[in-house]
This record gives C-alpha cells, structure tokens and sequence, in this order.
C-alpha cells in the first residue's frame, strides 16, 4: 500500500500559473502573497532563502462518491526576466540598468486530489486520496487576490485628497 501511494504521488504533476510581473520589492511580494494563502490555508513551509510557500492539505469532504477533494498549493516568487522585443534586433551586451526596477512574478501550483471513498465519503480519515489534475481556477484567483492587494495604493491621490478636503469643509446642513 505504501509503494503503490509512493508511485501516485511520484506521477503528479505540476501545472504552473504564472502572475503579471509585479513592480514592488520582494518583501511586498513576498507578504502579501504569503497573507493571502494563509487566509485560505495553512502555510506548511515558508522559505524566503528558497522563495517557495507551501500549503498543508485544504479538504472539501462531501457526503457524495467522487464529490470530496483536497487541494495543496506551492508557491514561488521568481525575477521577472524581460522577454525579448525583436529577434531582428542586435543583442545588446551592456543593459541599461538605470532607472529600472527589479519586478517579481508569482507562480502557484494548485494540486488536487479526489476522495475516491466509496464506503465512508463523508469520513476525512476514511478518504482515499487520488490525483485528479491541477486546479487551474484556484490558482488564478489566487493570483487575482495578490495581484488586487498590490495594486491597492494607500495613499490617496491628489484629486481625492482635495475631494476629501472639501467634504470636510463643507458646511453642515440643519435637519
């Protein structure tokens, strides 16, 4: 029984989903995406050195046959690397690194697995757990809620500022 669980784990795969690039620092990146997955799972490991999160088992147990799965999610935070513009144009050897900001991408790998339990399906510990792909729609929301908490800015802009400021000055009015 032991082996044959060593083979179904050795058989899954990894299908990536990759972030926009991002423009804040690492520790930023690094932060949020590590708020945002222990919002919604447990956080197994956590490696800066490594730049890797990964998640304990999340279970979704259902009474039913083949309703009940559990979801694992690793993720990594990796330099975004420019992709070149033109092939027609001449390498460039000396990079001009003024002005440019180091901007970071976020993969995650969501796995799944389903409970194949026939007798108890309700059960967690009853459950057997088999490979049943990579939860793409996860992994994008995922991404979607660190790519949202990013892109929030603190502060105000301008023009909400002065907004907020006449707000304030405005007069009250009597009931």
């Amino acid at each position: 029984m032991l082996l044959l669980s060593l083979l179904l784990t050795a058989c899954q795969v990894c299908e990536w989903v990759s972030s926009k690039p991002f423009p804040q620092s690492f520790d930023d990146v690094w932060n949020t995406t590590y708020q945002v997955l222990s919002r919604r799972y447990d956080i197994a490991s956590a490696s800066r050195k490594e730049k890797e999160i990964q998640t304990s088992w999340r279970t979704d147990i259902s009474i039913l046959y083949l309703e009940g799965y559990r979801y694992k999610v690793t993720a990594r935070i990796e330099e975004y690397e420019q992709p070149a513009d033109d092939i027609g144009q001449p390498l460039q050897l000396e990079k001009e690194t003024t002005g440019q900001q180091q901007k970071y991408q976020v993969k995650l790998c969501v796995l799944q697995e389903q409970n194949r339990s026939m007798e108890r399906p309700g059960e967690a510990l009853q459950a057997s757990w088999y490979y049943a792909g990579n939860n793409l729609d996860e992994a994008r929301l995922l991404l979607n809620f660190i790519a949202a908490r990013l892109n929030t800015k603190p502060s105000a802009t301008p023009d909400e500022e002065s907004a907020d400021k006449i707000f304030r000055e405005a007069p009250e009015q009597p009931d």
